[in-house]
Order: C-alpha cells, then sequence, then structure tokens
C-alpha cells in the first residue's frame, strides 16, 4: 500500500522502502546497515523493515496450522476462494498479532 500512496502524491515509490532491502550475497536483511547510515528517513526505514519483519514472522507461525489445513503442505493456495471463516480467522490473527506488535514497540520507547 505504501508504494501505491506514493506513487500517488508523485514520489514514485513506497514512502518507506527497507521493507524489502536484503544482502545479495545472504539473501537476507543487511543486519549492519543501521551502522552505516545516519540520515534520519534512512534509519526509520530500517527500523519499519524490522518492526514489519517481527510481525510478519509472528503472524505466519500463528497460521500456519491454518495454512496447511488449506494448502496440504503450505506451499500453494487453491484456485477457489477461501472459506469465509478461514479468511475472518486469519484477520483475526493479523489483528491480534498487529495488537502484540504495537505493544512491544509502545514499550520499547516507553
Amino acid at each position: 500500500m505504501a508504494f501505491q500512496f506514493g506513487q500517488a502524491i508523485g514520489n514514485y515509490g513506497s514512502l518507506r522502502d527497507g521493507i524489502d532491502q536484503v544482502d545479495p550475497t545472504t539473501g537476507l536483511p543487511d543486519a549492519q546497515a543501521i551502522l552505516s547510515v545516519s540520515e534520519p528517513h534512512s534509519r526509520g526505514a530500517i527500523l519499519v523493515a524490522a518492526v514489519f519483519d517481527a510481525f510478519v514472522t509472528i503472524y505466519r507461525s500463528r497460521v500456519a496450522d491454518l495454512i496447511r489445513m488449506v494448502t496440504g503442505d503450505g506451499s500453494r493456495f487453491p484456485e477457489r476462494d477461501l472459506h469465509p471463516d478461514l479468511v475472518n480467522r486469519l484477520t483475526a490473527e493479523a489483528n491480534k498479532t498487529a495488537g502484540h506488535v504495537l505493544r512491544m514497540c509502545i514499550r520499547a520507547l516507553d
């Protein structure tokens, strides 16, 4: 969504673009990037990427059983629409996870 918002306001990209930046040799985010960046917005992008990565990691572990029930091996969703009950459960877990991550961030700042 941030990418589309950035495009809509004429910036041709996302407001924070650190989420998809990875070290080309390892395929993982560069854990040392914060040490070489001093510009506040660039540092903020690294923080946003770290928090978002934590959210995604927690969410994926919480819904792994639900995904396996739908996909079998967890690799591919069926070509049909997902059952509304499953969509509601996935949404509830995303909401719960977001609340937990938000509280962690607030505690860290506090």
